[in-house]
């Protein structure tokens, strides 16, 4: 976890978290463990991850050349294709509008956001002076958010940037006081919420403010790790002594 905070290229997968406290909403971050796909006729071999619906294949490899090919398929037909320097964390929506972390080659901490729609025409390209941490993508494939790790004296440094991909727009931009996040839940109602393995999900309006930090400080104090109870606890502990 902290190898890839500070720049190591280490991938985690994650699992998924399904709790009921809030109306459904219209995405969540698509967990997967990607898969190997090959396209015999292209000579290509790449991780994969499919849409939740299994209409839409998206297909890549990272072979550290600075051009490495991705494919997005519907069924076994190749539907758009394209060369990015080295796209990592693909997801893809069930309208297949897909989307990557584009780990730029060269020295610095930097990465590109890129969002595209189901015929491989650029939605969204977001350059970022960090590395990207990871990204999510709604099941419908209206919204998208990125997140970036630590880059000491960036103005990106561990930020959460949302997009609306349908208006081609950034839509919100904001540290999470709560940390990295593991998942994404969006809504129409100009909220997000960010969701952890041990704790749950956490909503913030889409200029930052944390409407359920009282939630997620009672999460971490019941959580049962004796490490994040501290950190919460430790400001309370020291000013009463």
């Amino acid at each position: 976890f902290f190898r890839r905070l500070f720049g190591s290229e280490v991938k985690s997968v994650v699992a998924s978290v399904k709790i009921e406290t809030r109306p459904e909403p219209v995405g969540t971050r698509q967990s997967f463990s990607s898969e190997i796909f090959e396209i015999p006729s292209r000579r290509f071999m790449g991780l994969c991850v499919r849409s939740s619906n299994g209409r839409f294949t998206l297909t890549w490899n990272d072979n550290f050349t600075g051009r490495s090919k991705y494919f997005l398929l519907s069924g076994n037909q190749i539907v758009a294709e394209g060369t990015l320097a080295r796209p990592n964390d693909g997801a893809v929506a069930d309208n297949g509008t897909f989307i990557f972390n584009e780990w730029e080659t060269g020295e610095g901490l930097k990465g590109t956001f890129r969002a595209f729609n189901e015929v491989g025409e650029l939605l969204i390209a977001k350059k970022l002076a960090a590395n990207l941490f990871n990204s999510g993508l709604s099941f419908d494939g209206r919204y998208a958010a990125v997140q970036t790790a630590n880059a000491p004296g960036s103005d990106d440094s561990g930020v959460l940037t949302v997009f609306d991909l349908i208006q081609r727009a950034q839509i919100g931009r904001f540290v999470p006081q709560s940390g990295w996040a593991d998942q994404y839940r969006f809504y129409d109602d100009g909220t997000i919420e960010l969701g952890y393995q041990k704790l749950g999900f956490f909503r913030y309006s889409l200029d930052g403010e944390f409407i359920d930090r009282g939630l997620w400080e009672e999460a971490q104090l019941t959580s049962g790790d004796y490490s994040m109870t501290l950190i919460t606890a430790g400001p309370q502990l020291l000013a009463s002594i």
